[in-house]
């Protein structure tokens, strides 16, 4: 029974912090908010079954709706000419470096790298 009361108080909770966001920026009282957002969690989930990858979608079309699916309905692969020019190749290379630079991950690596080579050789020579 408490996990069940922890699971609810946990869904009202979130209930109320989306009413409280959505107030926020809608702009309106706490109360609409709140009934906003109940509405929405009252809605049923829309399911659609091509989105199951458990669904084969042989099943779910008839074969006379098997036409759309056919090799010439599939987009080609853009031709040279029809891809974005090369100044965007050198703007993904800046992102890619950019992102190295601000990965938290390689800055941690390199003071452990850096530590291991300068530092403990010269915490060593202090005994």
């Amino acid at each position: 029974m408490e996990i069940a009361a922890e699971v609810v108080f946990l869904a009202e909770t979130n209930t109320f912090v989306r009413a409280i966001n959505s107030a926020k920026h809608l702009g309106i009282k706490f109360s609409e908010a709140l009934k906003m957002v109940e509405a929405e969690d009252d809605q049923p989930l829309k399911f659609d079954a091509f989105d199951d990858p458990f669904v084969s979608r042989d099943t779910l079309v008839g074969k006379e709706e098997r036409g759309q699916f056919s090799r010439a309905a599939i987009s080609q692969v853009p031709h040279r000419s029809q891809r974005a020019p090369a100044g965007s190749q050198i703007t993904g290379l800046l992102a890619l470096f950019l992102m190295l630079i601000r990965s938290k991950w390689l800055w941690t690596i390199g003071l452990v790298v850096v530590g291991y080579r300068f530092i403990w050789p010269w915490l060593q020579s202090l005994r």
